[in-house]
């Protein structure tokens, strides 16, 4: 059972890098994905982790190798981050052909009524 549990469950791989998603009134779970994308209040790109350039971003997803027939992005922005800067990122992973997205946010919190 113990390895089970240590091959099905997913593991953080934050690294260290603060953002603040986007609050939205529904959230929903997704999968682990090959791929993290993050991009950080004051618009840096980082690609699993690591800083890299806007021009990076392509070349980086089709290095890595994939584990499912298709290239999964997670592509996870601080809600700070001008729509622009999302944008340009969104457009070097459709030039590459990565159509497998998911745009993390995080669940509103309800304002206390009193």
């Amino acid at each position: 059972l113990l390895i089970f549990f240590m091959l099905t469950t997913a593991f953080a791989t934050k690294k260290g890098i603060e953002i603040q998603l986007p609050e939205t009134e529904s959230s929903e779970t997704i999968a682990l994905k090959n791929i993290i994308i993050r991009i950080a209040s004051e618009g840096d790109i980082y690609l699993d982790g690591e800083k890299a350039t806007l021009r990076d971003v392509g070349p980086y997803v089709l290095s890595q190798p994939s584990r499912h027939s298709e290239r999964g992005v997670i592509l996870e922005s601080d809600g700070s981050v001008k729509y622009q800067r999302v944008m340009d990122v969104l457009d070097e992973l459709l030039l590459v052909g990565v159509t497998d997205i998911s745009l993390p946010t995080r669940e509103e919190k309800e304002e206390p009524t009193e």
